[in-house]
């Protein structure tokens, strides 16, 4: 895949994403039937069994193409209904359409196993270059089912069109570090950083009033996924693959769906990532992306770290160097990246020295990591990760040794899993940078944390910035947790009615 948009529309109180259409489409063969998961077509059976399965009848002629209807003899859901459409001249088949009401069998399955999916219509036309190449040019898809979660049945519906080029003369495949750790084409879609250009140069692209009209619907009445830089939805349906920033990352947030998977090992599963926790007891998942454009002779670069949350996880015990040690390792990547970038756009490549430039970095990147996991281990090596700290922080201007748990924060450790975002959030209130201590420390709170002490310092920082009213709220609370208040503090707060909890 090279691009694409997602329009999605609101239904209730939320989005239906389907995450696997291009593997459905892309799994079902037109000429060989072994192993498909969709009913078969007329392409796929001899004359004898296209005589015995369906009645053929010439349903129309225009413009020198004529239409076949493919009508299956019986009232039998495994075979779909088919139009095919033959130039006269050139004897090629110009479209194929495939279509059927109420499938029974199909590869889709519901989300919950006691949620129900049921009534499901398909429609897939395939339409092909009326030439010596006989390419496929296009693939139109569209499907409806009612869908009941056991509180209500929706109609889930979805719709889209995939375009196919002469890559060759048109444009570059992506570069992924590991195209196999890429779930689906929609993950594809949404965690790549948008590229204008792509979208506003490429003439192949230029929006039909079709597309625009459902690109006005989705706009007002949904939501437009890839269709600009700043889309405030991207952190919901990105699947937990985050793009590298200097925001830090937390063992929680690495960890907060990994427990679950731990849990079963004891159970037979063949679950690559359960195969992951049993084979090491740490993953970090990052892809480079790089992409390749040429438009009016200049060639432009589009390239982005990103990390796989999901797939990452960290369960070895941790020390004070933990927090500090993981995003190291993922600011390494991203120093690579850059490098990479400053080669690419500082000379002329062709194809093959972009592909070669490429490989050659992920190559040695694998290799540094290695050596930074083997010298700093797991950040036991405090002075090999300080070295590493200083290389970061010279490079991306970001100092990881603020991450760095204190000795004091070590002792009091009562086994709370959020210890590192307590320490880098004070850590940043020490330094006055009050609206970053605030932000770093209500992740922790919004994830369900209650610790006195981070009460407590969120009320430091809302005094600080003047919200009177929070700060004396979350004071009430961490003293009602244990907390001991200064006096300085009591006064401030003794005119406020705290009221109901938040």
């Amino acid at each position: 895949l090279k691009n694409g948009r997602i329009g999605i529309s609101n239904i209730g109180d939320g989005y239906f994403v389907s995450l696997s259409s291009t593997k459905i489409i892309s799994g079902y063969d037109l000429l060989n039937a072994e192993g498909i998961q969709l009913p078969q077509n007329p392409l796929q059976l001899s004359k004898k069994e296209l005589r015995k399965y369906y009645t053929l009848e010439l349903i129309g002629f225009e413009n020198g193409v004529y239409q076949i209807q493919f009508t299956p003899k019986k009232d039998s859901h495994n075979y779909f209904r088919s139009r095919i459409l033959v130039d006269k001249k050139s004897l090629q088949i110009v479209k194929i359409v495939l279509f059927e009401n109420n499938l029974k069998k199909h590869p889709f399955i519901e989300i919950n196993p006691n949620h129900a999916l049921d009534s499901l219509n398909y429609y897939v036309a395939y339409t092909y270059k009326n030439d010596s190449t006989h390419l496929l040019q296009t693939i139109e898809f569209k499907y409806d089912f009612n869908y009941n979660n056991n509180i209500k049945i929706r109609k889930m519906n979805s719709s889209g069109v995939f375009l196919f080029y002469d890559q060759p003369h048109i444009f570059d495949q992506p570069y992924y570090a590991d195209e196999e750790k890429i779930i689906s084409d929609y993950d594809k879609i949404v965690f790549q950083p948008y590229d204008e250009l792509f979208w506003k140069f490429n003439k192949v692209l230029i929006p039909s009033k079709k597309v625009l009209k459902y690109r006005e619907f989705f706009n007002e009445n949904g939501i437009l996924l890839n269709y600009n830089e700043l889309s405030e939805y991207y952190h919901i349906f990105r699947n937990k693959i985050i793009p590298w920033s200097k925001d830090r990352i937390f063992l929680f947030e690495l960890n907060n769906t990994v427990h679950s998977n731990v849990a079963v090992l004891s159970q037979s599963s063949s679950s690559t990532r359960i195969t992951k926790v049993v084979s090491s007891n740490f993953n970090f998942s990052y892809q480079i992306y790089l992409d390749r454009n040429i438009f009016g002779g200049i060639t432009f670069y589009n390239a982005e770290t990103l990390i796989n949350i999901d797939e990452s996880f960290y369960i070895r015990n941790t020390n004070k160097n933990t927090t500090s040690f993981i995003n190291i390792y993922f600011d390494l990547v991203e120093i690579e990246k850059r490098k990479l970038m400053q080669i690419l756009e500082n000379d002329e490549w062709n194809r093959n020295q972009v592909d070669s430039i490429y490989r050659s970095t992920i190559k040695k990147l694998e290799k540094d990591l290695n050596q930074y996991l083997k010298l700093v281990y797991y950040g036991v090596n405090e002075e090999d990760l300080l070295i590493y700290s200083e290389k970061v922080n010279a490079a991306l201007n970001i100092d990881n040794t603020k991450l760095i748990i204190d000795d004091e924060f070590m002792l009091a450790d009562d086994g709370n899993k959020m210890i590192d975002v307590y320490n880098y959030g004070g850590t940043l209130f020490s330094e006055g940078r009050y609206h970053q201590s605030l932000e770093i420390l209500l992740k922790a709170y919004n994830s369900g944390d209650t610790h006195r002490w981070l009460f407590y310092n969120l009320g430091l920082n809302y005094l600080v910035l003047n919200n009177k009213d929070e700060a004396c709220w979350f004071f009430k609370k961490s003293e009602e947790l244990g907390e001991d208040l200064d006096p300085y503090i009591l006064k401030k707060c003794e005119d406020r009615d705290f009221g109901a909890d938040k």
